[in-house]
């Protein structure tokens, strides 16, 4: 097998100049460009894995405020012919000289024809930007090990086994990096703190941290260029959501920019713009469509408006490790006037919506709401052997539908049911107002108690209540279940007491054949 070397020069050092901007950015000055980059090659073969190149930011002297970029050791480049993609070989830096330049080599069975055009990318896997570009820790150090990206184009010059370019390649960077200081928008601004940042290009998403573990100002984020965008950056602080807005931002590549960000507190977050997991605070309205794998929980206490959101409405169960909405304590839902929302729990043990065990779930408004789990869990209150809390319906168009197991308003199915304590229980369930649909599932009662709950004479729903107030409450148990309101089977329930009107499947409210009645006629059967 015939083996070639590869000489090329290309550009190793780019000084990225910048200046602060008072408010959002300013373009800024081109980098500057610095060595060239002499590629020889050898008979060895590449290197396994991919390493990027080494940033360090200039902070002072003539040269502050630009980044400095230096090939290191181990860096792959793809050189790939332009006319056949298919003749194509990577070279690896071996050693980076005293000026800049680094040494790199590299065997292909065939790189190409004398005279032919190639592209030199790095790095060698050039799948890379979607996987790492929402990732982003928000530092330096991330983009040098993860996103950097450069390209240049040369000709071969073929001699047998040895392969030299006819002239110098320089390769330009891909990428931009922008640096954000991020302040309130106070009379006197601070700066903020953030867990979490994000910049939206357009309706996409183009960068964002993960969850930070030490909240910080200061945030470094790559981006690919573009061109009069309206951008959109979101941060997430200890006390909700912020913003900023902008039309006509331009991001050119091989730029580094710093800017200082101004960001409004609101209220209003549309899910879809969320890459990691959220907690909304006391007065946030929810609205949009969410398919990532991302936690919303809401804070303790806190009041929360749901606006047309759709949360995992194509299901999964093996999605995250978590319900649709997750309440950390007591809390609030309102569904806004005229919204239609869905709420689907993620892993298959979960709810649509949990209500934190101990604590107490409200749901109040005038929108509708379709909530429900993908598994084993209740369409609202308790998921597979976990527990809930206290859960009270107001008003609203509700229809809440439990899996396998799982009651549509109250406890999920109790995994061992009486021959573990691994057991599934929740609170009072009360009913006061709205339309309300429920539908358990296999063993579990439309209202109260999943499969299998009795456990050491632990009553498996605390009791349920439905007044006068209500317009209807129309409860189904699923297959195998002795009642519609009350106990699933092999599980127990509290006192049911209900004084409006409800439609019913003719079986008892509790387990036992004890019939409590309502201060007004049942109507039979479940559908009128």
């Amino acid at each position: 097998m015939k083996t070639f070397k590869l000489f090329s020069m290309a550009a190793v050092v780019l000084m990225m100049a910048a200046c602060s901007s008072e408010d959002i950015m300013t373009q800024q000055e081109p980098a500057k460009q610095g060595g060239l980059v002499h590629f020889t090659a050898t008979l060895a073969a590449p290197t396994d894995g991919v390493m990027r190149t080494a940033y360090t930011e200039v902070t002072s002297g003539t040269d502050a405020g630009t980044i400095k970029v230096a090939w290191e050791v181990g860096d792959e480049i793809l050189v790939m012919n332009l006319i056949d993609s298919k003749k194509r070989g990577t070279v690896t830096v071996k050693t980076v000289n005293s000026d800049g330049s680094a040494t790199v080599e590299g065997v292909s069975s065939d790189f190409g024809n004398n005279g032919d055009n190639v592209g030199l990318a790095y790095p060698s896997e050039m799948d890379f930007w979607k996987k790492n570009n929402l990732k982003q820790d928000g530092t330096l150090s991330y983009i040098s090990d993860n996103m950097d990206v450069r390209v240049g184009f040369g000709t071969l010059k073929v001699d047998g086994e040895e392969v030299t370019l006819k002239s110098d390649v320089n390769m330009q960077s891909g990428i931009a990096i922008w640096k954000l200081t991020l302040q309130n928008n106070d009379a006197t601004p601070a700066a903020l703190s953030a867990s979490q940042v994000s910049i939206k290009v357009g309706d996409e998403i183009e960068a964002s941290t993960t969850t930070l573990t030490t909240a910080t100002s200061t945030v470094y984020l790559a981006l690919q260029p573009f061109d009069g965008k309206d951008i959109t950056i979101n941060a997430i602080t200890a006390d909700g959501y912020h913003t900023y807005s902008k039309t006509g931002v331009t991001l050119e590549a091989g730029k580094y920019y710093q800017s200082t960000v101004q960001l409004a507190q609101t209220h209003e977050i549309n899910i879809a713009d969320l890459c990691n997991d959220y907690t909304a605070q006391n007065g946030d309205i929810l609205s949009g469509k969410l398919n990532k794998e991302v936690s919303i929980s809401i804070a303790d206490g806190a009041t929360v408006t749901l606006d047309g959101v759709d949360i995992n409405g194509n299901g999964g169960w093996n999605k995250g490790d978590y319900a649709g909405l997750t309440p950390l304590g007591d809390a609030t839902i309102i569904l806004k006037d005229g919204s239609e929302n869905i709420v689907k729990g993620f892993k298959k043990y979960y709810p649509g919506i949990f209500a934190a065990d101990g604590k107490k779930l409200t749901i109040q408004g005038t929108g509708k709401l379709e909530a429900s789990s993908n598994g084993e869990g209740a369409g609202i209150g308790g998921g597979r052997s976990i527990s809930c809390g206290d859960i009270e319906i107001q008003s609203g168009t509700i229809t809440a539908t439990g899996g396998a197991g799982g009651a549509g308003i109250g406890s999920g199915y109790a995994f061992g049911g009486g021959y573990t304590v691994s057991i599934s229980i929740c609170g009072d369930i009360t009913i006061t107002g709205g339309t309300i649909e429920a539908t358990g599932g296999n063993g579990a009662a439309g209202i109260g108690s999943g499969y299998r709950g009795n456990s050491d004479g632990i009553t498996s729903c605390s009791g349920i209540t439905i007044t006068d107030g209500v317009t209807s409450v129309t409860a189904t148990k699923g297959d195998g279940a002795p009642n519609s309101i009350g106990a699933g089977a092999d599980a127990s329930c509290g006192t049911v007491t209900i004084g409006g009107t409800v439609y019913w499947d003719g079986s008892d409210y509790q387990n036992g054949g004890d019939t409590y009645l309502p201060t007004s006629p049942l109507v039979y059967p479940a559908v009128p």
